[in-house]
């Protein structure tokens, strides 16, 4: 197949939103387009429609109830190509994300997924942007594999400038935080003399209209961030959750303080934590109040630790090593075919 009949067939983006499954998904795919050369894609959304909407103001997307439509309307539109990232805890559990992905390869679409570990790899190429050990991975011996966090799809700009002395908190625990975690940990902390910067996600307007009759001189509340870039910049140091805007963090080149909101003993968890490249300050529950707290205080002023945690961040993160790596599976990806016959 030459590049102008390639350019001709569309793609499927294929993805999941709501406040429990988060953003992390749809960002990395829409990083992804941006990068492919190609003139035409299909968003196939699942999730939380009220979301979805508000996310794409001009409705550019296919609201997705069941696998079963979005391969009806990618049969229909003659797509070839369907680029997938829905594998979350809800398709994990009893190997339901497998089970969709060979729906797509029995209809003879060429897949590309970002998948977890954990499941079955059967894909025609998949991407795993995590700390993991290759030969633990389960996979289909004609799947082409991307590990690691090279592949992190991100379009975070390194802060070269690096304050010792810490004045401003950004507190971002998820794109939807759906426990609240993030103002709760604010009230945990606000007595300390910082300036403070929360992303709420999908609960700002009910803390703003419950907890705040007054402007606070040093906060900032946000919804959303429309540029995330903008937020790390501002900020010394970061406190967020345990999902992929850590590896933001970290590309930002920002120290890093984790609250873990679900399962913090979960394998990938452990992984990153086990790089020293931050502080884990555990499970987030309002008894451990006081010990988050301490917790947090201690390591700001810890300007040895912060130190190592940063020293060890470049040596695992290599800027441009992991430029070149994203460029050869980008090529890959725009390039590749329709799908073998030897993978389903």
């Amino acid at each position: 197949m030459n590049k102008k009949n390639q350019q001709m067939n569309p793609i499927a983006l294929r993805v999941d939103v709501s406040k429990n499954i988060g953003f992390g998904h749809i960002k990395i795919l829409i990083e992804l387009k941006n990068r492919l050369k190609h003139n035409k894609f299909f968003w196939l959304i699942g999730g939380d429609i009220k979301i979805i909407k508000d996310l794409f103001k001009k409705n550019n997307f296919i609201f997705v109830k069941n696998e079963n439509q979005a391969l009806k309307f990618i049969k229909k539109n003659n797509i070839k190509k369907v680029i997938i990232d829905i594998s979350h805890n809800i398709n994990l559990i009893n190997n339901k994300i497998s089970k969709i992905q060979n729906k797509y390869l029995e209809n003879n679409i060429k897949l590309i997924s970002f998948d977890h570990p954990y499941q079955k790899i059967i894909s025609h190429i998949s991407i795993i942007p995590y700390f993991f050990d290759k030969k633990k991975i389960k996979k289909n011996k004609n799947s082409k594999l991307f590990l690691g966090p090279d592949f992190f799809l991100h379009n975070i700009v390194e802060n070269r400038s690096y304050t010792k002395n810490i004045k401003n908190i950004l507190i971002v625990v998820s794109g939807t935080d759906p426990k609240n975690i993030g103002f709760k940990i604010y009230n945990m902390i606000k007595d300390l003399n910082y300036n403070f910067k929360v992303i709420l996600g999908e609960n700002y307007e009910n803390i703003k209209k419950n907890n705040l009759n007054k402007k606070v001189k040093n906060l900032i509340l946000l919804k959303r961030s429309k540029n995330i870039n903008k937020e790390f910049s501002w900020s010394d140091i970061v406190i967020c959750g345990e999902g992929h805007i850590k590896y933001e963090a970290i590309f930002a080149n920002k120290p890093l303080i984790i609250a873990h909101q679900f399962n913090y003993k979960d394998i990938l968890i452990n992984e990153f934590l086990k790089l020293n490249i931050c502080l884990s300050i555990g499970k987030f529950t309002i008894q451990r109040k006081e010990y988050i707290k301490s917790k947090i205080k201690k390591y700001i002023t810890n300007k040895k630790k912060i130190t190592i945690h940063r020293n060890n961040t470049k040596k695992l993160f290599n800027k441009l090593k992991m430029s070149k790596k994203i460029e050869l599976m980008i090529c890959l990806l725009y390039t590749s075919d329709a799908a073998d016959d030897s993978l389903r």
